[in-house]
Order: C-alpha cells, then sequence, then structure tokens
C-alpha cells in the first residue's frame, strides 16, 4: 500500500527509465509496501526502501528495493552486513567496496560492500532504482 510519506517518491516511477530490468515495473510498484529511509528525515518524499522481506522469508538475508529520486544525496554510511546492489534503472554516482571515490554506475552494474565499507549514492538528473541484499 502506498502511504502518504512515500507518495511523493513514487510520483518518480515515471521518470524511473524503462531498461530489461523495469519493464512494466510502474505496475506493481504502487501495491508494494515504500517506506522511508531510516538514513534521510524526507518522510519518503525523496527516497524510499521497498523491504522484500516483508513480503517473503529470505532467511538470513535481508532484500529490497531503494528509489532515490533525480538530484539527491543518499547518505554515507556502513554496517556490519555485506551488501550487493544490481542497479536497475537510472546512472548515479556511486562511493562503494572501500573506495573513497565516486563512480558512475548505469543499469545492470552489479557493486559489493565489504562489511563496514562507507557507501552511498548520489542521483543526477535521473530517478534511481536498485535492487539490494544484505547477509552476514
Amino acid at each position: 500500500s502506498i502511504s502518504a510519506k512515500t507518495q511523493i517518491v513514487l510520483d518518480d516511477l515515471n521518470a524511473i527509465a524503462r531498461t530489461a530490468f523495469t519493464f512494466d515495473f510502474h505496475i506493481i510498484a504502487t501495491v508494494m509496501v515504500w517506506h522511508p529511509s531510516p538514513r534521510t528525515n524526507d518522510n519518503g518524499s525523496l527516497m524510499a526502501l521497498s523491504i522484500i522481506n516483508d513480503m517473503f522469508d529470505l532467511g538470513d538475508f535481508v532484500g529490497g528495493l531503494l528509489l532515490v529520486s533525480s538530484n539527491q544525496k543518499y547518505p554515507l554510511h556502513q554496517h556490519s552486513p555485506q551488501e550487493l546492489y544490481l542497479i536497475l534503472s537510472g546512472e548515479a554516482d556511486w562511493r562503494y567496496g572501500g573506495s573513497e571515490d565516486y563512480r558512475r554506475l548505469v543499469p545492470g552494474n552489479i557493486l559489493y560492500n565489504n562489511p563496514d565499507d562507507i557507501h552511498g549514492v548520489n542521483t543526477n538528473n535521473e530517478a534511481l532504482l536498485a535492487l539490494y541484499i544484505l547477509w552476514q
């Protein structure tokens, strides 16, 4: 269900580029549960998460989708689980894998964060949609 808190970021679904990974995504996205990111204070208006574990038992894995509006900075952060991202839509500048530099990544790119790597993402002129998986 769409909460009022995440309605604005879901309006960006029209801005999500149609890629091989996002074909008809906008249809299912409106029935998924979206949450404001705990790393931001925008109440889900610019950045939101849909946590797959809310729908399926993934065991020791945590998975979800990250949706970030255009021209936003998802904060640098770190956590003990290792993490994998698959970029589904939107070119963005990512800091990941222990690097202090940001690198431009595109749909289809996969990136990995070791435990406690500092990482974040800056979007440019398009919204970002990425699948993430965390595990110990």
